[in-house]
């Protein structure tokens, strides 16, 4: 199991464990609700976010902001742990549980995509099999929720699913291309990429002249000067920088 980026969730986390399960089921489905309202560019008290979740605040002014990016992944963590405390079969929850398979079934995307969905704030918990061993689990609440605030992702990953693999490697191929000529952002080469692909027939635009040439010059101007030997006149050795 990952750390948690803050002392105080692992904390509140710690503290969680020794509720009630009533309790803490309570305390866990506001926590999921809370991460998924969490703006990663954003910062939050601690205050807040105790009692957010609990309903109490701290004894102790805390007086710290947490960053939305951390404090997400660690209440993902915290619903993980805490969920995880309770032991609770996956018939015993309130509604249908999914396991990875198949949630990536339900989405009609591959499992990798999946796990990176839960690092982007799809939120887990944990489920006793029927082999006594914890598993990974989502609520089928859960799921439509991520997929109501995340539906463009959810679309383009079922969508890049149903590609063949010569399909996936020439998209693939192109978005290196796209690195290497023209020094794209992420975001840059992805809408490049998504344009030519709406046009099928429409070959692929290889980089102008104009654009390699600037790129050249780009890579000369940040590149160390390159150093070589001259003779002179007297036959003896010099060092001479190229202009």
């Amino acid at each position: 199991m990952a750390q948690f980026h803050h002392t105080e969730m692992s904390d509140l986390a710690k503290q969680m464990t020794y509720s009630p399960a009533k309790v803490r089921l309570e305390q866990v489905a506001r926590a999921e609700k809370l991460a998924c309202l969490i703006t990663p560019g954003k910062a939050y008290p601690y205050e807040f976010v105790c009692y957010q979740i609990t309903g109490y605040r701290p004894r102790a002014d805390i007086g710290r902001n947490l960053a939305g990016k951390t404090l997400r992944e660690d209440l993902i963590r915290l619903v993980e742990n805490v969920s995880a405390s309770m032991r609770m079969r996956a018939d015993e929850a309130s509604e249908p549980v999914l396991s990875i398979a198949a949630a990536s079934k339900h989405f009609n995307v591959s499992e990798k995509t999946i796990q990176r969905w839960r690092k982007r704030g799809l939120v887990s918990r944990k489920f006793l099999g029927s082999d006594g061993r914890l598993r990974v689990g989502f609520l089928q609440s859960s799921l439509e929720r991520f997929a109501t605030r995340n539906a463009e992702q959810v679309r383009a990953g079922a969508e890049f699913s149903r590609l063949t693999p010569d399909e996936r490697r020439e998209i693939i191929r192109r978005a290196r291309r796209l690195s290497l000529f023209c020094h794209c952002c992420l975001f840059e080469v992805s809408k490049r990429i998504a344009a030519n692909s709406a046009a099928p027939s429409k070959p692929f635009a290889r980089p102008s002249r104009n654009t390699t040439a600037s790129t050249r010059k780009r890579r000369s101007s940040r590149a160390p000067a390159n150093r070589f030997r001259t003779r002179t006149a007297s036959g003896s050795s010099s060092r001479t920088s190229a202009a």
